[in-house]
């Protein structure tokens, strides 16, 4: 007689740290065996310096334990932490495909985030290369931050033959632009 397949036990969950302890939960979650899930990002300033890795969700990290098997001291009693996030008193579920989806979207970003925009400074050209705007000519803004994300300022309207321009703020993902060149003024050459 074949045992039915039973759903796996262990579910991801959400705890709530103290301000800036995030690292501190992590290390001892992993010392008592508890898989963990912090998700960062590298922030930069002015593009290239690297300013530190920080918390995508501030004050928040996943958790894949059966609560069941896992002793309450284990997660009541670490330095740092609050608890488990609950809703009308039970512990809050991630779904493990959208535990999926949100490591393959951060994997993702940080893949073509900072690549994109290696050098880019407020002004600078670049071309929209994907989404409705794809193929339009932008000048780069800012970067967003917490993100991979950027502002872009998309020319649009021309006020006649005065030369003044209205420009459209765009929030992008980073990787939907690329670095265009200027061009050089002065004499063409033949």
């Amino acid at each position: 007689m074949a045992t039915p397949h039973l759903p796996h036990p262990r579910k991801w969950h959400v705890l709530r740290t103290q301000p800036r302890k995030e690292r501190l939960v992590v290390s001892q979650l992993r010392i008592r065996d508890i898989e963990v899930y912090y998700p960062t990002y590298l922030r930069k300033v002015n593009g290239e310096t690297f300013a530190g890795e920080l918390a995508l969700f501030p004050g928040y990290l996943f958790v894949r334990a059966d609560l069941e098997q896992v002793s309450s001291s284990a997660l009541n009693w670490i330095p740092g932490l609050y608890g488990l996030l609950k809703f009308g008193g039970r512990p809050a579920v991630i779904a493990e495909h959208m535990m999926n989806k949100l490591r393959a979207r951060l994997t993702a970003v940080h893949r073509t985030g900072d690549e994109m925009l290696a050098g880019c400074k407020k002004g600078d050209p670049v071309c929209v290369t994907r989404g409705p705007f794809s193929g339009y000519s932008a000048l780069f803004d800012s970067r967003l931050p917490g993100r991979k994300r950027v502002r872009v300022l998309l020319a649009l309207l021309r006020n006649g033959g005065h030369g003044s321009t209205r420009c459209l703020p765009l929030e992008l993902d980073a990787g939907d632009i690329t670095k265009r060149h200027r061009r050089r003024r002065g004499r063409r050459r033949h």
